[in-house]
C-alpha cells in the first residue's frame, strides 16, 4: 500500500510534510507523534506529559493554518491514558462496563 501523506497506516498517522518550519531540533519534513509518544513515556513520561509533548512539537514544526487540527491519545501499560490536542473540537470516546462518555482532551495547545 502507498503511503500517503495525513493517513493512518496501521496505529501510526504521519503528519503532511506541505510546510515544516526549520528550527534546529525539528529538520524532518514530518513528524511521527505516535514515536514521540511511545519514546517520551518510555523516559518516564506520563501519559498526559507525553500527548502534551507531541502537541506541542507539531506546533514547533509546521506553519499551522486556522483549520488543521491534531488529536493524540496515548495509553500506557498500566492502563493509564491521556489526550491533547491542538485545538477545540477533537473528542475521546471512552467506553466501559460503567461508562461511555465523549471526553474534552486533557491538554488543548491553541485553546
Amino acid at each position: 500500500m502507498e503511503k500517503v501523506p495525513g493517513t493512518f497506516f496501521g496505529k501510526t498517522t504521519f503528519l503532511p510534510p506541505r510546510t515544516p518550519k526549520t528550527t534546529k531540533r525539528c529538520q524532518a519534513p514530518f513528524l511521527c507523534g505516535t514515536f514521540l509518544a511511545v519514546e517520551r513515556m518510555g523516559q518516564g513520561a506520563s501519559p498526559a506529559e507525553a500527548a502534551a509533548d507531541v502537541i506541542r512539537r507539531v506546533g514547533e514544526a509546521y506553519d499551522l493554518e486556522d483549520r488543521d487540527q491534531v488529536g493524540v491519545i496515548t495509553l500506557a501499560p498500566s492502563g493509564e491514558w491521556s489526550s491533547a490536542a491542538l485545538r477545540p473540537g477533537f473528542r475521546v470516546a471512552v467506553r466501559t462496563p460503567d461508562r461511555d462518555d465523549l471526553l474534552d482532551p486533557e491538554h488543548v495547545l491553541l485553546p
